[in-house]
């Protein structure tokens, strides 16, 4: 039995690896990925769900995503075999990728997830990949001895990631820390970030724009559009811009050292007061608080009035906690005077 939530990657490798300012953080829900899709089954959809899953880490678009699931699907059946005569007695994994270098070790080629990034890798360095026809930018990756072999098998990769792409498998960007340092936030003092009133707490909701129940991941402190939003300790701004989640509307994202960051969302436009790299101290302005979409349609998100929609998470942004209990726990009650 699966968890119910696996993660494809931390981010932080590729945050290391390509000094961005953001990076995929990819999971599956296995309650959401299904029994079965078309003739497949079982392991073989979870198989799948990790392609996918990769694909959205490394940002290769869906047609990408495609065509690795039925390369997979022809040269392994989405069951990671150890073995197919018709291509080496040392050929491993979801693409039966061989030996000699090129796929790395057995176990990189045998792990679905290891194997996934090398055959993209591969992939996307093709000229003119997105355009060319499936079967032959996979058998530019494969190098094998007949592309058409790939060819009966586009019609249901097409499904299996239609169907992957609808919830059990999403990709969430998180601001980069890592180029941040080590901080320490200890003994670090805490307080409010916005005095009012808690409007939609932490935890599971009908969204009141979208209509869909979902977590919400952080608390909602409605208060006067203009009103300022101060840092809720001292930290590093990683985020300060519009979108980031696409879910918030404008955003500042605070680094606290530990793993910590705070969120603040809904920003009014135009009043965003740091930059990524600033170092804020408690009680700092970052911002003034919007979420009017009349007032601010560009920057509001899906809001449906005036708040500051305020986030605590652990594990370099990976883990939404309940900021209520939070603060709490560090003595401050959040949106009181």
């Amino acid at each position: 039995m699966m968890a119910a939530l696996i993660k494809i990657n931390t981010a932080e490798a590729r945050c290391e690896a390509n000094a961005a300012t953001e990076a995929a953080v990819v999971t599956i829900n296995s309650e959401l990925v299904p029994a079965s899709v078309g003739s497949f089954v079982d392991d073989q959809v979870v198989n799948a769900a990790i392609l996918v899953g990769v694909g959205l880490e490394l940002g290769v678009p869906e047609r990408g995503q495609v065509i690795a699931v039925m390369t997979a699907i022809a040269e392994s059946g989405l069951s990671p075999v150890d073995e197919d005569v018709k291509v080496g007695p040392d050929s491993a994994g979801l693409f039966q990728q061989g030996a000699g270098g090129k796929w790395g070790t057995r176990a990189d080629r045998a792990d679905p997830a290891t194997s996934a990034r090398n055959f993209y890798a591969k992939l996307v360095t093709i000229p003119g990949w997105d355009a060319m026809e499936p079967t032959l930018a996979a058998d530019a990756v494969q190098r094998g001895e007949d592309p058409n072999v790939y060819a009966g098998y586009w019609d249901q990769a097409s499904e299996m990631v239609r169907t992957l792409s609808t919830g059990a498998v999403t990709a969430t960007m998180r601001p980069c820390v890592t180029a941040f340092g080590a901080l320490s936030n200890g003994t670090a003092a805490w307080a409010n970030p916005l005095v009012g009133r808690i409007t939609s707490p932490f935890g599971y909701r009908v969204h009141p724009v979208l209509g869909v129940t979902a977590q919400h991941t952080g608390t909602d402190v409605a208060a006067k559009c203009g009103t300022p939003v101060t840092a809720a300790a001292d930290g590093i701004v990683v985020w300060a811009g519009g979108g980031l989640q696409g879910r918030t509307g404008n955003q500042v994202v605070v680094y606290h050292g530990d793993g910590v960051l705070t969120r603040y969302g809904h920003l009014l436009s135009g009043t965003v007061l740091v930059s990524v790299g600033a170092t804020v101290t408690r009680g700092q302005q970052l911002a003034s608080v919007g979420g009017d979409s009349t007032l601010d349609p560009g920057g509001a998100g899906n809001s449906t009035g005036c708040h500051l929609h305020f986030e605590t998470n652990r594990d370099n942004g990976t883990t939404a906690v309940d900021p209520t209990t939070f603060l709490a726990d560090r003595g401050v009650a959040l949106g009181r005077g």
